[in-house]
């Protein structure tokens, strides 16, 4: 899709920060005209780098936190003539903006659900009470508040089970996954102890069966809880590929997964972009819900590169300007994370679940990718160790196809 152009004096765009996701939020404004500014970590964080960013700057957030966040952008928001909109990339993020709303919005536009609401999402019991309030159908659930709850919680929950924090905004830090998975009690009360020696509090579900092929996740941009424009996939593969992010995801069309998700973000009352995930229980064909994230999501590319360009919609909606045109959503569009998703095919290929010739079909078949774009190849090389990553990998895609293994 050819974007539409933005006038060249139309407002900054600053995008916390440039990961997978805001990379792909940089490409579709900076494809658009739009002046954007690219922010990183100063230190401990991976940094890439679009040519689609006009400036990047460096946040010193480790040592200053939240109210280190605030500091920054006031100080770099006072330099423009017109409000910049402000486009979080992460569930950090999104928390620091919405807890520091008042002041940041004297200088910033921002699209975000009231402060309350931000707090009730981003804490998975809340917003799993909140759904369940809604009527929206969830696993089975335990919330363990101490040991001992955790091993009554071990003798009551089928297995395999799932512990997944009820913030994740800096779970990742310390765990490097989604979430722990307990096959036994015995792995789950261990679970429940590293999770509290590490001052988390978890939730424990059981794991709804069934392919990561039945996870739909329906996305959109909103305005008090209405859907400006709206998008579908779903997950053929993810990495890890039994709890992980989506590493091949194929664009769909499910019309009860999306009355199941407009419905919930209407009860929040939910403004800006966001995504819902689903999962079809094949026990008995109900839809049971992961998780909502309230920010763009890692394939945020994918509805751009269909014709559904959500951050542009959204820049230009805070903007004041006219909408992008919205194409109609349909099938089979494809995106892939080449790097994780060959990651999750030799785990799938050792299994025996995966051969060399369907992965490979589906790979080099991708409409759009995470980081490779032929205009914007700086992403894509860093991350590819500047093709060594990618010759590797190639290579054994080689063999093993020759090989027919």
């Amino acid at each position: 899709m050819k974007a539409s152009k933005v006038a060249p004096d139309a407002p900054y765009a600053v995008v916390l920060r440039l990961n997978a996701i805001g990379i792909g939020v940089a490409r579709s404004l900076g494809r658009a005209g739009v002046r954007v500014i690219g922010t990183n970590f100063k230190d401990g964080y991976e940094t890439l780098h679009s040519k689609y960013c006009v400036r990047e700057a460096t946040i010193d957030y480790q040592e200053q936190g939240g109210e280190g966040l605030s500091r920054f952008l006031k100080e770099l928001g006072e330099g423009f003539d017109d409000k910049p909109i402000l486009i979080p990339t992460t569930d950090l993020f999104v928390h620091d903006v919405s807890e520091h709303r008042d002041e940041l919005s004297r200088l910033y536009r921002f699209a975000l659900p009231d402060r309350e609401m931000v707090r009730v999402i981003l804490d998975k019991r809340r917003q799993f009470e909140f759904a369940a309030e809604h009527s929206i159908e969830l696993p089975l659930t335990f919330y363990p508040e101490s040991l001992q709850d955790a091993r009554q919680v071990a003798d009551r929950c089928p297995y395999p089970a799932f512990l997944k924090p009820y913030s994740s905004k800096d779970w990742l830090c310390a765990f490097k996954e989604k979430g722990l998975v307990a096959r036994t009690p015995k792995e789950l009360i261990e679970g429940y102890e590293r999770a509290s020696a590490a001052n988390y509090k978890v939730m424990v579900q059981e794991i709804v069966p069934g392919p990561t092929s039945d996870l739909l996740v329906t996305s959109g941009y909103f305005k008090e809880g209405e859907s400006v424009a709206t998008f579908q996939h779903r997950k053929p593969r993810q990495w890890p590929p039994d709890f992980g992010v989506g590493c091949m995801t194929v664009s769909s069309v499910d019309q009860e997964a999306m009355k199941v998700s407009l419905d919930f973000f209407k009860a929040l009352n939910y403004q800006g972009i966001g995504e819902v995930e689903l999962k079809r229980d094949r026990r008995d064909a109900s839809l049971r819900l992961m998780e909502l994230n309230p920010r763009p999501w890692t394939q945020i590319s994918q509805p751009t590169s269909a014709g559904i360009d959500l951050p542009l919609i959204e820049y230009c909606d805070l903007a004041g300007l006219p909408l992008p045109s919205i194409a109609e959503l349909r099938e089979g569009h494809r995106w892939c994370d080449s790097l994780n998703d060959y990651q999750s095919f030799v785990e799938l290929h050792r299994r025996g679940e995966l051969s060399w010739g369907e992965w490979l079909k589906s790979w080099w078949g991708a409409d759009c990718h995470a980081f490779f774009a032929f205009d914007d190849m700086g992403p894509f090389l860093q991350k590819t160790g500047y093709g060594v990553k990618l010759a590797r990998m190639l290579m054994d895609a080689y063999k093993g196809g020759r090989d027919g293994t």
